[in-house]
């Protein structure tokens, strides 16, 4: 592997990565605008890649007028970070070799190992057993409450695609088989329904992968739905977190309809949806679990974009998806790993996701990587880009 400075600028953002697992520290700022100012001065733009940057400079240039419109100035450093990072990692991950990407992501995953096995001694300990407690003492940067865990469900198909790049003998079958187990047991410990979900997925589709094409979609629908089913049984959680995340997409939806064009500014759902408590939802409060908490997100990132911008807002990302499809769409089949990236995103954005948290930033550039990992892996040795 030759180490150019592009080289050097995707390892040291791997290792930034895996070291924000741990702690956070302003330094990671002034190493992403290192790597990526470093690396601009060996690459030549495509007209795509610009295209997007573009894209993702309005978006935060209209998140944050809307923010500051709305009185929630504190959410503005947020918006800039998730903008600087973003661009920092585009430009460096869809430029690089195709060598130099596996590397990066089996870097990322020693530092997620060593999180999960620091996790687990925790929990050995006897510390503690609650879940919350557990997240508490582990003081993460990344992890707030257990079912933050879920979001690192996307590693791991990301680990079996680099992993099967350099080998596929026993030991690779092996390291794959031990990184689904180490995260089970991770799942079970936090109590996490759709951590355990993601594992799911993971499992089904690489079963599936093995059997004939007209009944895959059923094999993973059937274990997602089976593990959800069983889990909530055994952890008697039943439907009441289900319940309280309907009542925050109905408020969503509720502030969407109020404000349709231009939206209720960024950062501004949690102050709406204590009033929206109190009123829109007193009748049903005697029938479903209503959360009263302060919950600044409504836990499903469509209807959080809708809150936050309204019509208006969502046109730069419809915009930003097309050009990722277009890219997509240029001689790329989506393979196992991209669909299985799909399949665990949904639940994700469905269910949790969210602009407003840092915790997500880690989230969007593992799918940035991705995305450069797949264009990487069909078209190595003919993207003029690509430094020699």
């Amino acid at each position: 592997m030759k180490l150019s400075k592009l080289n050097l600028s995707a390892i040291l953002i791997a290792l930034i990565f895996g070291a924000s697992l741990f702690f956070y520290s302003p330094a990671f700022l002034i190493g992403f605008a290192f790597a990526a100012f470093a690396s601009i001065g060996s690459i030549n733009l495509s007209k795509n890649l610009r295209s997007l940057i573009w894209t993702i400079v309005t978006f935060s240039l209209f998140a944050a007028t809307t923010s500051l419109l709305s009185g929630a100035q504190q959410h503005i450093p947020s918006i800039f970070l998730w903008c600087a990072v973003s661009i920092a990692f585009c430009i460096v991950f869809s430029c690089i070799s195709f060598d130099v990407v596996c590397h990066a992501i089996l870097i990322f995953y020693f530092a997620f190992l060593c999180f999960e096995l620091n996790l687990i001694w925790i929990f050995l300990s006897g510390a503690t057993s609650d879940p919350a407690s557990l997240v508490e003492m582990l003081d993460s940067p990344v992890m707030v409450v257990p079912n933050d865990f879920a979001y690192f469900a996307v590693v791991l198909p990301l680990l079996f695609r680099a992993s099967r790049h350099f080998s596929h003998g026993l030991g690779v079958n092996l390291l794959l088989a031990g990184s689904l187990a180490l995260f089970l047991m991770v799942s079970l410990i936090l109590e996490s329904r759709l951590a355990l979900a993601g594992f799911a997925i993971l499992s089904g589709s690489e079963i599936a992968g093995k059997l004939a094409k007209k009944y895959r979609p059923w094999i993973i629908l059937l274990v997602f739905a089976a593990t959800v089913v069983v889990f909530s049984f055994v952890i008697k959680k039943g439907s009441s977190s289900l319940e309280a995340r309907l009542v925050l997409w109905v408020a969503a939806i509720s502030g969407f309809v109020e404000a349709p064009w231009f939206g209720n500014g960024f950062g501004t759902f949690g102050s709406y949806y204590d009033q929206f408590k109190e009123t829109g939802f007193e009748l049903f409060s005697s029938i479903v679990s209503v959360d009263q908490r302060y919950v600044p997100w409504p836990h499903n990132i469509f209807l959080e974009l809708v809150f936050f911008y309204g019509l208006s807002g969502v046109i730069p990302m419809v915009a930003f998806l097309k050009s990722v499809v277009e890219n997509l769409r240029k001689g790329i089949r989506i393979d196992r790993t991209a669909f299985q990236l799909l399949l665990l995103l949904a639940p994700l954005a469905m269910l949790e996701m969210s602009l407003l948290r840092l915790q997500t930033i880690p989230i969007f550039l593992i799918i940035w990587l991705s995305i450069s990992y797949d264009l990487l892996a069909k078209s190595h040795g003919a993207r003029s880009d690509v430094p020699s």
